[in-house]
């Protein structure tokens, strides 16, 4: 079904599944992994399998119209998979050691902060991300600046769950 996105930049109308739109609550749940485009897939990158027609239309403006959908599909909670991280070569990855396991899960009410977590894991738990900073990720920029979810670290309140 064709939606009118608003307050969108750049991707102002685009269809989805129309099943999206008759539910009581949106739940999300993405597996964290790199990304070739977008260096970072997760919840806002989720949303793609949720879009109607040419996907790969949205890729010459991918994380403006990643943030653009995410104006229009909320979620109500976002569960991360990240017990199991692709950190390379993703998303598919080539071999098990493109591989690595963190064991953890990520639970949020905003998408742009559980990918924001997301990355945190992956600076603590990949090689090669350790400094890897939220502005890189561009679509978690556009969203922080965009007012659609806070990014930063430092303003994140986590409560952890040791079992």
């Amino acid at each position: 079904v064709a939606r009118d996105i608003p307050g969108a930049v750049s991707l102002k109308k685009h269809t989805f599944v129309k099943e999206l739109f008759d539910v009581d609550v949106i739940i999300n749940v993405p597996v964290a992994k790199h990304h070739g485009l977008t260096k970072l897939t997760c919840a806002v990158k989720n949303w793609l399998g949720v879009v109607g027609g040419r996907r790969g239309a949205l890729h010459p403006n991918i994380h403006q119209n990643l943030v653009d959908i995410a104006r229009l599909v909320k979620p109500d909670l976002v569960i991360v998979d990240a017990t199991r991280i692709v950190f390379r070569r993703g998303p598919q990855g080539k071999s098990k050691e493109d591989v690595k396991e963190p064991k953890i899960i990520i639970g949020a009410t905003n998408m742009f902060t559980a990918d924001a977590y997301a990355l945190k894991v992956f600076n603590e738990h990949a090689p090669g991300w350790k400094d890897t900073k939220v502005d890189e990720v561009v679509y978690m920029r556009l969203g922080l600046a965009q007012k659609l979810g806070e990014t930063r670290h430092d303003k994140i309140t986590v409560h952890k769950v040791e079992m």
